[in-house]
């Protein structure tokens, strides 16, 4: 055992954590400590007592003092009567109790129920005097009047001792069950300590010390509060009892501002708001329960991540961030979503009144051009059937544009649920499509094993369609050869359609893909130039990628990509 002239418990002053012990020899202590006195006159463990139970009721706590019997519990409320003139109230109102070892309930529960109490009733926790037994193993006397939890409970226990009859190997056995011993040596008052507890104290001041840089550098803001309940036990309101400079620099709210106060003074109207803080936080400071949320707190017009805890009942901690931009960012991008969903909603209603209203009359022009031709054929002159011709030939290309425009706007709107579709049944359909323009050209399509993928089967042969019947119209002198393969490259299978036909300078391989790009005339190459922009955006629509790789006068090869699912054999 060592005698210290000092403090033993370093605690931050200033802390909530950090508590006046009212002893000028100990200092600041902190919640959790259980220390013991051990006497040679009562008077003087008295006269101690009293300044500990001062210090504890100036710091908001409740006072218990447990005297060994009624004798003592009488000289005990004489001496508080003598340095505390308003202790009638004080004791009426239930902030301070003496009560004797045999009304006295030692269990834990007990002394948790009393805490609760203590923190229903606005305190910020117990503060224990409790005399003790040295015939009766001091460590059972700790462990039930102080929980041996440093730290976990907002508990102060000094366990009191009288040193007659208490030989060395007694004084051993109680200064160690303690985190620190006051001996009374005559009229003075010494603080001793074991080497457990010297050596355990010299790694709290460590881990204090780590502690406290981190709470000064950490970039999140943090606090500390308590929380006030109503009569009814609802949390109503919270005070600020500790924060760092982030949380200062994140809500623009100074420490010494509004330490000591209550939320509802610094943030009006902070009750009202829907995120509920105060419910909020009063449960994790009741329960124990930790929770991690992200809200808008509409007193500071900020965005926050939230993660809040409770090391003591009653009380709890938040550590938050700023998230006001990234929310702002994320609003404006659903806003943005939810326009565009509405644009593609009324583009797709103005596209099917356009197919109606526009080939309606497109319809009517057509058939009376046609009945012009046969009613008059015998009065009109080359010249103007020739014309009737071209007037019916445009109106034709005017409906196929039509309908192909339809059909792009349809696939930027249409929300399918992906299946398992066979390509190969997918290519078949498109053949049987594209028969009369194979069987025109004198077409030749074959192709290799192709795979099963998880997509639109209608999209899918809309798209080998498409780039079958580009491969026919594209032809050279030769017959179309066109050959469809595909092949499994990591997490994606990657088809191909090739062709002899009269490819593409590798100058336009991208713009080719947009609409309405046409890199031949219409008398050369009939088509409204929506074809491969079709392509494109069902390849897109399945997760994947198309280009074309090309040299004029040798074909081309159109290559696309569909993601593999993981359990699709390769």
């Amino acid at each position: 055992m060592t005698k210290t002239g000092g403090i033993v418990a370093d605690a931050r002053p200033g802390s909530f954590d950090s508590r006046d012990s009212g002893i000028d020899l100990v200092g600041n202590i902190l919640w959790g400590t259980h220390f013991c006195a051990v006497h040679d006159s009562g008077m003087d463990l008295r006269q101690m007592v009293v300044q500990y139970f001062k210090a504890g009721l100036a710091s908001n706590e409740l006072c218990l003092w447990v005297t060994a019997d009624d004798g003592s519990a009488t000289e005990a409320e004489a001496a508080l009567a003598a340095a505390i003139p308003e202790l009638q109230r004080l004791m009426d109102g239930g902030r301070l109790a003496i009560l004797t070892r045999k009304d006295y309930d030692q269990s834990a529960d007990a002394v948790l129920a009393r805490l609760d109490a203590a923190v229903a009733a606005g305190r910020d926790g117990l503060r224990l005097a409790a005399h003790c037994d040295s015939r009766t193993s001091p460590q059972r006397s700790f462990d039930c009047y102080g929980l041996n939890a440093p730290g976990v409970h907002n508990i102060l226990t000094v366990c009191l001792y009288s040193r007659a009859g208490m030989d060395a190997l007694q004084m051993m056995d109680v200064v160690k069950a303690h985190s620190f011993a006051l001996l009374q040596s005559g009229s003075k008052w010494e603080i001793v300590e074991s080497t457990e507890a010297r050596q355990a104290r010299g790694a709290l001041k460590h881990s204090e010390e780590k502690l406290e840089s981190l709470f000064n550098s950490m970039s999140e803001g943090f606090a500390y509060h308590r929380i006030v309940l109503d009569g009814a036990g609802k949390p109503v309101d919270y005070v600020f009892l500790q924060v760092n400079e982030a949380f200062e620099q994140q809500t623009g709210l100074k420490g010494k501002d509004i330490i000591g106060r209550r939320v509802t003074e610094v943030l009006a109207g902070i009750e009202n708001d829907p995120a509920d803080w105060i419910g909020r936080y009063g449960r994790v400071a009741l329960t124990g329960e930790p929770i991690r949320f992200e809200s808008f707190a509409e007193p500071l017009e900020k965005w926050y991540v939230v993660s809040s805890f409770s090391s003591h009942r009653g009380f709890f901690a938040a550590t938050f961030s700023d998230i006001t931009d990234r929310k702002r960012t994320e609003l404006a991008l659903k806003d943005a979503m939810t326009r565009l969903e509405q644009s593609n909603t009324e583009l797709q209603q103005f596209a099917y009144v356009a197919s109606h209203d526009l080939q309606e009359p497109l319809r009517t022009v057509v058939s009376f051009l046609q009945l012009l031709r046969r009613r008059y054929a015998d009065d009109l002159d080359q010249d103007a059937r020739e014309f009737i011709d071209f007037a019916v030939g445009g109106a034709h290309q005017m409906q196929t544009l039509i309908n192909d425009l339809l059909a792009f706007s349809r696939l930027g709107s249409q929300e399918k649920e992906f299946t398992r579709v066979e390509s190969g049944e997918a290519l078949d359909q498109a053949l049987k499509h594209l028969g009369a323009a194979i069987s025109d050209s004198g077409a030749e399509v074959t192709a290799g094993d192709l795979p099963a993928v998880t997509g639109d089967a209608s999209m899918l042969t809309q798209l080998l369609q498409n780039l079958v019947s580009n491969a026919i119209k594209f032809r050279g002198e030769e017959p179309p050869r066109i050959r469809v393969e595909a092949e499994r490259r990591e997490g994606d299978w990657l088809l191909s359609v090739s062709d002899n036909g009269i490819g593409i300078d590798p100058e336009f391989g991208e713009r080719i893909f947009n609409i309405f790009q046409r890199l031949h005339s219409k008398t050369e190459y009939p088509g409204t130039g929506i074809g491969l922009a079709v392509c494109k955006r069902v390849v897109e629509r399945h997760g994947g990628r198309i280009w074309v790789e090309s040299t004029p006068g040798e074909g081309a090869t159109f290559y696309f990509t569909i993601p593999a699912k993981k359990d699709e054999p390769g």
